[in-house]
């Protein structure tokens, strides 16, 4: 079966990236300009929407089995969102280098 994927979003911020949900259990951010996936987002189960904050610094995306998920609508973000994390983890998480989600 060829995954599905629903529904098409733009970022209302710029117009220049695209989210997509999928039967295959992922959530895909897409560059507008040239279709390159810019990041996948993965779930538990089908995601069944993608939404953008008003100010599309973020994605919203639901699964009816993995719920919802708040996720990074750029590379800068989803790194800083990542040293966040990783600070508040410990100085053994932060020694982890933060890579692109690409």
């Amino acid at each position: 079966m060829i995954p599905f994927s629903r529904p098409r979003r733009a970022s209302p911020a710029t117009w220049a990236r695209i989210a997509t949900g999928s039967e295959d259990n992922s959530a895909r951010l897409w560059d507008a300009s040239d279709g390159q996936t810019l990041a996948t987002f993965l779930h538990r189960g089908a995601v069944v929407d993608a939404r953008f904050f008003p100010d599309g610094a973020y994605v919203v995306t639901a699964s009816y089995v993995g719920g919802v998920q708040v996720n990074p609508a750029s590379f800068e973000r989803f790194a800083a969102t990542a040293r966040k994390l990783l600070a508040d983890a410990g100085p053994a998480a932060a020694a982890s280098p933060v890579k692109s989600p690409v």
